[in-house]
């Protein structure tokens, strides 16, 4: 039993280095199996029956107690504001994010096309000052991305994950005093040899290719 805890936990603060939260998508069978632990170390602490050895090393890993609201998804009876077009893209938009892991919808997809002109409408009325406060709030739950870096949400997605890999390369080397990752080590090894292999294709832009540079990444086969 407390084995099986552990192996849960581990795979818990992994997955807290690779993505810095604890929403973990249920999109595969692993990740559904994560969220039910998760889920049910929230309900075992709000009954006042988790060990408290249990409690004080997720604690440790700053794990978000709060047990989420009922799946209901929010209706038009429950919230009267809201018309039923918007509570109908609201409702697409968590279907969207409970399937891909995040509510940034491409402009580019064809599939989420109205989804994601919908999305973008949102920015623009909360960039004006015009979304009504319980709806921003309901986006807010969902962990809706208000600033992009451009105008579309694939790139603006793409970048902040560079960024997200980048940042565990330099707690690696902090920890091993190298680069030298194995590319079978987690999502970062994978991620490492595809930059370095779109650096030997020249496909890599100049300031990422810089900074891989700076922190001793090589590409060079010998």
């Amino acid at each position: 039993m407390e084995r099986a805890w552990e192996e849960k936990y581990r795979c818990v603060k992994v997955f807290l280095r690779e993505h810095g939260h604890f929403n973990v998508p249920r999109t595969s069978e692993r990740g559904r199996k994560l969220w039910e632990w998760i889920r049910y170390q929230k309900r075992l602490r709000s009954s006042g029956r988790i060990p408290s050895h249990h409690e004080q090393r997720l604690n440790e890993i700053g794990f978000n107690w709060k047990l989420s609201a009922s799946r209901k998804r929010p209706s038009d009876r429950q919230t009267p504001q809201m018309d039923k077009q918007w509570m109908e893209q609201y409702n697409k938009l968590i279907e969207f994010r409970e399937e891909k892991g995040h509510s940034s919808v491409s402009s580019y997809c064809h599939k989420d096309r109205a989804l994601a002109r919908w999305v973008m409408h949102q920015r623009v009325r909360n960039r004006r000052g015009v979304l009504r406060p319980a709806r921003k709030q309901l986006l807010d739950k969902i962990g809706f991305v208000w600033n992009l870096d451009n105008a579309d949400s694939a790139a603006s997605l793409h970048k902040r994950k560079w960024e997200e890999m980048f940042g565990h390369l330099l707690e690696y080397k902090d920890m091993h005093g190298n680069v030298n990752v194995d590319p079978n080590f987690r999502e970062l090894g994978k991620w490492l040899q595809s930059q370095q292999d779109a650096a030997r294709r020249g496909r890599l832009d100049a300031p990422r290719t810089r900074r891989l540079k700076q922190v001793g990444v090589t590409w060079e086969k010998n």
